[in-house]
């Protein structure tokens, strides 16, 4: 992920604590090691969706990680409680309003190479498993998702082609689009 900021203890120069996407890292030696971030419950969210239940599911898509879905009712600090999910910082994490078994992620997939794990994903167990539901090509992801308020089974999702490298971008093309199902995905 990027890194944002480096803290260095003003009374032990060997202290330092560096911030980043996926969270923070410690150095009690002056940066020769430094802590995992996965001892830390932290993380950057981009979007963040709730269902209708009680107690609620809070469902939510990390910078550069996967969505995570986690019961309003669970310790915050306990990594057990957080279930993940397909996708990332790009695409929703859509919870069916009435039945927290169905989720929907849109997916954009690795933003460094092709990857079959672009798509468009659904779970039936709340997460536990899930299923590609519309792929379109090793090249397009989906970037957005919606729910018709009015009818849960219509779902509307953008696509978008692109390819990056460290020195370019070809945005566009053929998968790119906007996508519709009326048989709940």
């Amino acid at each position: 992920g990027d890194n944002h900021d480096i803290w260095i203890n003003p009374k032990d120069g060997n202290t330092l604590i560096q911030s980043n996407d996926g969270g923070a890292n410690v150095s009690t030696d002056g940066g020769r090691t430094w802590s995992s971030q996965l001892n830390q419950p932290t993380a950057e969210f981009y979007g963040v969706w709730l269902d209708e239940q009680f107690p609620y599911n809070l469902y939510g898509a990390q910078q550069d990680s996967n969505t995570v879905i986690i019961t309003s009712q669970a310790t915050p600090y306990a990594r057990e409680d957080w279930r993940s999910g397909p996708g990332c910082e790009t695409g929703p994490i859509i919870p069916h309003p009435k039945d927290p078994n169905i989720v929907y992620v849109a997916a954009l997939g690795k933003a460094w190479t092709t990857n079959p794990e672009r798509g468009l994903y659904k779970s039936i167990d709340g997460g536990a498993t899930w299923k590609l539901v519309k792929f379109i090509s090793d090249k397009a992801g989906f970037v957005d998702l919606a729910m018709d308020p009015s009818d849960n089974r219509t779902l509307w999702a953008s696509s978008w082609e692109r390819i990056r490298t460290p020195y370019s971008l070809t945005s566009g093309g053929p998968g790119s689009g906007l996508w519709k199902s009326t048989d709940a995905g």
